[in-house]
Parts: C-alpha cells; sequence; structure tokens
C-alpha cells in the first residue's frame, strides 16, 4: 500500500477542540530522569500534594453531607479548568 496512491490522504485542518500543545507537567512539578532514556516522571515539592489532600477530603465531607452545589463549588476551585455542565450532560447519557 502507498499513500495517496492506493488510499487519499485529505488534510483538513486541526479539528474543534484538538489542542496544538498539551502541557505535560503541573506547575508544582518537574520532570525528573529515569533509567531509560525516554521515560520522564514527574516529581514535586510535595506542597501540591498537601494542598490536594486537605481539599479532597472537604469535597468528601461536603459529598458525605449531600451539599452537591458546595461540593461543585470546590471542585472548581481546586480545579479551575473542571466543567460540571459537560461531566453532568455524560452522567445522566449513561
Amino acid at each position: 500500500m502507498e499513500p495517496d496512491r492506493d488510499i487519499p490522504i485529505e488534510f483538513t485542518g486541526k479539528r474543534p477542540g484538538e489542542k496544538i500543545f498539551e502541557r505535560l507537567w503541573h506547575e508544582s512539578e518537574y520532570p525528573s530522569r529515569t533509567e531509560f532514556e525516554k521515560i520522564l516522571v514527574a516529581r514535586t515539592n510535595g506542597h501540591y500534594d498537601a494542598y490536594l489532600m486537605k481539599n479532597l477530603k472537604e469535597i468528601l465531607e461536603l459529598a458525605e453531607g449531600m451539599k452537591r452545589e458546595a461540593m461543585m463549588g470546590k471542585i472548581n476551585e481546586v480545579i479551575p479548568t473542571y466543567s460540571s455542565q459537560r461531566n453532568a450532560k455524560s452522567v445522566m447519557a449513561n
């Protein structure tokens, strides 16, 4: 098989929502080498971990108390890119 001869190739450009650049590390992480040349591991200084665990505990307490609005507010505070509308639609579809 030969591209463009056996199978036509059409370049359509970027699709809606497609990323040109994807950030691989969180702001609090830094890449460290491993014994494998092309594999890196994310390391943190531990400060973000403590912040995250504290907030996850608060989110769990709000969920257990059936305080949905407060819980969703806390999730959006901790993860600003989280979209509850998008995720609510996928949950309702199942």
